[in-house]
């Protein structure tokens, strides 16, 4: 069923279980997580002193942030002490800023495509964490767009947290009381009305200014990404309130 497409994309609020449906895609269907926000977790990382968890785990991510020596990381404007949410979304916002509110997931699928440009044949790739417009990147590139939706969490209320509703193809319900189970059955029954439904990009207008980008990228474009993002800290600092 889920072979004949290349991606899908994972949107929701923080805590709707966009984690554990990857894991049941994978488990289920075969398919491959990626980390669409890998290069902003590699900047936390290596130049913003977060740990692993810090940047994985939603635990982590409401931690306040610190620099490695210990200061915390404030917003310049108003004194905040950011957590590492709110770090990492900064640093999202800015990169999109630069180049575009497709940036990420651009860079994220083109890390998988070999010398030639192409993608492996038959895999099916998720993507956990799609924002803003992204969806409509991995709908233009042949992907679908599973939305979830968990009564019993509310919203962060972070700008980078939002998604648009109009790219999801299927909502899936989900409860955390109500198990893995309950998360599949959803998952399954999403991705026979996604896949029902012929996508047609009179429903979108573009808003990415990149053109496509093409030919000898791997996997150490996200490593390169994250260093440059890292050398452009000199732009993102004054909004992380650095």
């Amino acid at each position: 069923m889920i072979e004949q497409i290349p991606f899908v994309a994972l949107c929701g609020d923080p805590g709707a279980g966009k984690s554990t449906a990857a894991e049941i895609l994978a488990e289920r269907y075969g398919t491959v997580t990626v980390d669409d926000g890998q290069a902003l977790r590699m900047v936390a990382v290596l130049f913003l002193g977060a740990t692993h968890e810090d940047v994985h785990t939603a635990e982590g991510k409401a931690r306040k942030a610190h620099w490695p020596d210990g200061e915390p990381i404030v917003d310049v404007e108003n004194g905040e002490h950011l957590t590492w949410r709110q770090v990492l979304g900064r640093l999202g916002d800015k990169l999109e800023e630069l180049l575009g509110t497709h940036a990420l997931p651009r860079i994220a699928v083109n890390s998988l495509r070999d010398a030639n440009g192409d993608l492996a044949p038959g895999v099916t790739y998720v993507f956990p964490s799609c924002r803003k417009d992204q969806g409509w990147y991995y709908k233009d590139e042949g992907g679908i767009v599973l939305g979830l939706r968990n009564p019993e969490i509310r919203p962060s209320g972070n700008a980078f947290d939002r998604f648009d509703h109009a790219a999801v193809d299927a909502w899936v319900g989900n409860r955390a009381s109500a198990g893995r189970v309950y998360l599949a059955a959803g998952l399954e029954s999403a991705l026979r009305e996604a896949l029902d439904q012929p996508y047609s990009e009179a429903h979108h207008e573009g808003v990415d200014p990149l053109s496509p980008a093409r030919g000898i990228l791997n996997a150490a474009l996200i490593t390169g990404a994250a260093v440059l993002v890292g050398c452009a800290l000199g732009w993102a600092l004054p909004l992380l309130g650095l």
